[in-house]
C-alpha cells in the first residue's frame, strides 16, 4: 500500500448528521492515485449520489533481489505480501500476494489488501457517524 491515499467528501456530506454512502475507487496499474482521484470523474458522481469517495493507493515496489528469491521457504511463517514485487503498482486482482498455500485468498476477506480496505471503510463510516 502507498503511505497516502485520498478522500473526497461532497459538501452535502460534510454537515453533521448527513447520511451519505461510501464508495471505494481503486486506480489501475501504473496509475498515480492523486491524478486518478482528480480526473476519474467519481467526485462529480459523488455530488449527485451523496457518496464519500475513498481513493486508497498502491505504490509500485522494487523487485526483490535474486538472493532473497533463493532463500528456503519458511512454511507459511511469513506472508508473501512484504516481499512480492509490484513494479506497476497494481491492486491484487489475481492473487500475486498469495503464497502457494494461500491460493485463492485474494478473492476472500482474508486477502491483505481487502483487510486494509475494510479498515478504511470502517474508519470513514465511524467518522461520518460521529
Amino acid at each position: 500500500m502507498a503511505p497516502k491515499g485520498y478522500l473526497y467528501v461532497p459538501p452535502a456530506c460534510r454537515a453533521a448528521g448527513s447520511a451519505c454512502r461510501v464508495h471505494v475507487a481503486l486506480h489501475g496499474c501504473k496509475q498515480e492515485a492523486r491524478s486518478f482521484a482528480l480526473k476519474a470523474g467519481y467526485n462529480e458522481w459523488a455530488e449527485h449520489y451523496r457518496a464519500i469517495i475513498v481513493y486508497p493507493a498502491i505504490a509500485p515496489s522494487v523487485p526483490v533481489s535474486a538472493a532473497l528469491c533463493r532463500l528456503p521457504a519458511l512454511d507459511g511463517a511469513v506472508d508473501a505480501a512484504w516481499i512480492e514485487p509490484n513494479p506497476n503498482g497494481c491492486w491484487d486482482w489475481w492473487g500475486y500476494l498469495d503464497a502457494a498455500s494461500d491460493k485463492g485468498r485474494s478473492l476472500t476477506k482474508q486477502a491483505p489488501q481487502i483487510g486494509v480496505l475494510t479498515g478504511i471503510i470502517a474508519e470513514v463510516t465511524a467518522a461520518a457517524s460521529d
